[in-house]
């Protein structure tokens, strides 16, 4: 005695075809990016002088590193635009490069570090220390001593 189904093989003739369109219909949507990641987020500038800025963060003798450091970090992650004298460029180990770029009139060595990564290194090739410089990067870190470090680099 044959079992009985409750469906025939004619029925089943219709699923196989739409089982196949649904499987690609699924891999051809997954397949598109979403918006969000395929759009680049644009930079926030910061509109100050180094000067200006410095100023606001660094140069007030009356501010404890605590109360500088809460200041700084309201400004973290923005980007800057600052012309400054190069006074040293190394090529760092694990790719990429750090300029280190002077405004003060101090004797202090230098007020900023620049990360660049190698991207970048055609227009570091022809810099040399004294070349005063336009230049763009993120806000990472501030501390008194060594000054501002700021990542994503670029030289205009």
């Amino acid at each position: 005695m044959k079992p009985r189904y409750f469906y025939s093989k004619k029925s089943l003739n219709f699923l196989l075809p739409l089982l196949i369109l649904a499987v690609i219909l699924y891999l051809f949507l997954t397949s598109i990016p979403s918006k969000k990641s395929g759009k680049v987020p644009e930079k926030e500038f910061l509109h100050y002088s180094f000067e200006d800025f410095n100023s606001m963060i660094g140069s007030d003798d009356q501010l404890a590193l605590g109360q500088v450091q809460k200041l700084f970090s309201q400004y973290k992650g923005k980007y800057v635009r600052w012309t400054g004298e190069v006074i040293k460029i190394n090529q760092e180990i694990s790719e990429g490069y750090t300029l280190f770029i002077k405004h003060l009139p101090s004797p202090e060595l230098y007020d900023v570090e620049l990360f660049l990564d190698d991207a970048k290194k055609d227009r570091i090739e022809n810099l040399k220390r004294g070349d005063i410089i336009t230049y763009t990067g993120r806000l990472e870190s501030y501390d008194p001593v060594s000054g501002y470090f700021l990542e994503d680099g670029d030289i205009e």
